[in-house]
């Protein structure tokens, strides 16, 4: 058909289309993305959805709301790469916002996001990319270099919501924290859920580390303690900002194991630091944490079970 037709006529064709129309058609075929060349949209914010339907579907919104839904499976994964590598490329580093969610890990369907597909994802994402979220990933099948890839990165929000994570000498907690090394000094928002895979010694490197912090998700991971809120008390007064807020529901926190460690003459400024329990309202009654400093306008909350 695109043989068939003058150019010129395709041309008029396309000037009806609407703008997200016009981004579907230039993925359908050379000729047709060369026509469309000067009208193809680079969206700030990308969202790749993992799904079953085998139908690569690119739904564009504007500019801050992109969504790609392809599968994993064997028949469509490269053809589906493919044009995800297109995308990619034609925002370069315009991309500032990319989520990527695995709609079928906690169900019966075998999906799982391929090592070659988030390596095409994180190498054409471009330089200026400032929040990454991964939803629901299973990364037992990512190599260590693959997440490396992160480096290049100037985070301001990383995001690893219910994430499965491998038992791996090498893709282990402290390569994840020299992937988000370049970060630091620009990280607000840190969300890790539900996940064996950190422990107390990511909390306090974050804790001396990210500087600008103004949020950190811990929720449901059991191998986070006290510890990593002493660290916050240890290192508030380097940060740029007086208050943090800590969520740290389902953790292995004891409010008596943290009093204890805020008195332990070990602690420059253990004794600084006045911890209450408070209940918040939030349509129910949330128990939290609120640690002040009495010498320093430094405030720490902390959300509880």
């Amino acid at each position: 058909m695109t043989e068939i037709l003058p150019v010129e006529i395709w041309k008029k064709v396309f000037g009806y289309l609407n703008k997200p129309t016009k981004y579907s058609a230039s993925l359908c075929c050379a000729t047709w993305r060369k026509l469309l060349v000067n009208e193809i949209p680079r969206p700030y914010s990308i969202h790749v959805v993992l799904d079953s339907s085998c139908s690569a579907i690119v739904k564009f919104r504007d500019e801050y709301s992109t969504c790609i839904s392809i599968c994993q499976c064997e028949t469509h994964c490269n053809e589906h790469n493919d044009m995800l590598y297109l995308i990619l490329d034609d925002v370069k580093d315009r991309l500032s916002c990319l989520m990527i969610e695995d709609m079928l890990l906690n169900r019966n369907n075998d999906s799982y996001l391929s090592q070659k597909t988030l390596s095409i994802i994180l190498s054409k994402c471009g330089y200026n990319l400032r929040d990454l979220h991964f939803e629901e990933i299973d990364f037992n099948n990512i190599k260590a270099w693959c997440l490396a890839f992160m480096s290049i990165f100037h985070l301001e929000r990383i995001v690893f919501k219910d994430c499965k994570f491998p038992e791996d000498n090498i893709l282990n907690e402290s390569f994840l924290l020299r992937s988000l090394a370049k970060s630091f000094e620009f990280l607000t928002h840190i969300e890790f859920t539900n996940s064996d895979f950190i422990t107390d010694k990511f909390g306090m490197t974050i804790a001396k580390s990210c500087t600008k912090l103004e949020y950190f998700n811990l929720n449901g991971c059991p191998n986070m303690s006290s510890l990593t809120i002493v660290a916050f008390c240890e290192n508030l007064q380097y940060h740029s900002k007086t208050f943090v807020h800590l969520s740290m529901i389902k953790t292995n926190i004891n409010c008596d194991d943290l009093q204890r460690l805020l008195f332990s003459p070990l602690l420059r400024c253990g004794p600084n630091w006045r911890c209450c329990q408070v209940n918040i309202s939030l349509g129910y009654q949330q128990p939290a944490l609120v640690l002040e400093n009495v010498k320093e306008p430094h405030l720490l909350m902390v959300i509880l079970t």
